[in-house]
């Protein structure tokens, strides 16, 4: 349906690439702050608390460094 009073023809109804434009920038634009944020993010929780955890609750699990409980006790590979 073409757009009645006011609205914007699009790339569909005749409207050219003009709205295509307008809507990919909004998309790059969304794009570039998420990451942005995301990075700021990840920098402040790294500095106050940081991201990862010691490398030997790595080797000995977090199940039981964090939990005291051994997950899958009966798996074995």
């Amino acid at each position: 349906m073409p757009a009645d009073k006011g609205g914007v023809n699009g790339l569909f109804y005749g409207g050219g690439f003009n709205q295509l434009f307008i809507q990919l920038i909004g998309v790059v634009a969304v794009y570039a702050f998420a990451i942005v944020m995301t990075y700021a993010i990840l920098k402040v929780v790294d500095k106050t608390m940081g991201l990862r955890t010691s490398p030997e609750n790595e080797a000995i699990g977090l199940d039981v460094s964090d939990h005291g409980e051994k997950a899958y006790g009966d798996l074995v590979i």
